[in-house]
Parts: structure tokens; C-alpha cells; sequence
């Protein structure tokens, strides 16, 4: 954002260190009974709301806080714990804002919006994240580069 001279920003709607998300949970590889990290963050450009993002980590990324989430980007935070995705896979859809999302993005209800559901793997193939993100689709655009095999 900050090339093409918008100045971004983040608030961090709610961090919880060690959330109960069976659904999350399955995705990271953990047991039901262990609770990921749970970040949830509303993206913004030059004050305008962009996007809502849910993240959720394994508990080796246990150290971190409300306040790093809201001054740093989430892949240099889990660089420090050397768990920098290296691979993600990413099913991109459309879905209608849910009350709360549109609330928080300030457009009307049920306004599609870009879902991104990821599951990103470090080099050494772990799981270091599950997503789920919306994004105001005025704002958005969708890039894909195919290689023929």
C-alpha cells in the first residue's frame, strides 16, 4: 500500500493466544483439544476499511501480542519464529458480508466481498497458517500467473 502511496493501518479487532477452534485446529495438523492462535484484524487504507482478516497459528507462535499484530505484518512476526510461509494453498471465492463484516467495512449487508480461505506451509513443508479473509471487492483485484506443465 505504502507504494502505491496509501498509507496503511491495522486494529486489531481480537487476539487470543490459545483459542478453542476445532475447525482451525484440523487445518493446522493439531488435536482437536489444542488451541491455535487466533488473530482477527480489520486492514485498512488511508483510513478506509479494506478488509477483515482471521488468522490462526500454531501455538509455536504462542509469543505473540495484540501490539505486534497492529504495528507489523504477520509473515515478518512469524519470520522471527522462523516460520515464514514458503507455500500457500488458497481457494479464492465470492460471499455476501455477513453483519458484523459489513459493519466493520462500512458497506451495505450482504455486499459481495472476495473470500480467501489459505493454508500456508514453511519450507520444510509444516503448517504455519490457516485464514480466512474478506476483502471489499471495489478495492481488490485478482492476479494469476499459469505455467502449462
Amino acid at each position: 500500500m505504502t507504494a502505491a502511496g496509501r498509507r496503511p493501518g491495522t486494529e486489531v479487532l481480537l487476539f487470543e493466544p490459545d483459542c478453542v477452534n476445532r475447525h482451525a485446529a484440523r487445518m493446522l495438523g493439531l488435536p482437536p483439544t489444542e488451541g491455535p492462535v487466533h488473530g482477527e484484524r480489520l486492514r485498512l487504507a488511508d483510513d478506509v476499511p479494506l478488509a477483515v482478516l482471521s488468522n490462526w497459528l500454531p501455538p509455536r507462535f504462542a509469543g505473540l501480542t495484540a501490539e505486534a499484530l497492529a504495528g507489523q505484518s504477520l509473515y515478518r512476526l512469524m519470520a522471527a519464529y522462523n516460520g515464514r510461509p514458503a507455500v500457500a494453498k488458497q481457494r479464492i471465492t465470492v460471499k455476501a458480508a455477513t453483519p458484523g463484516q459489513a459493519r466493520l467495512l462500512r458497506i451495505a449487508g450482504h455486499t459481495p466481498l472476495i473470500s480467501m480461505q489459505r493454508t500456508a506451509f514453511d519450507s520444510s513443508g509444516a503448517v504455519v497458517e490457516f485464514s480466512d479473509h474478506v476483502y471489499r471487492a471495489e478495492h481488490y483485484s485478482i492476479d494469476v500467473t499459469v505455467f502449462a506443465r
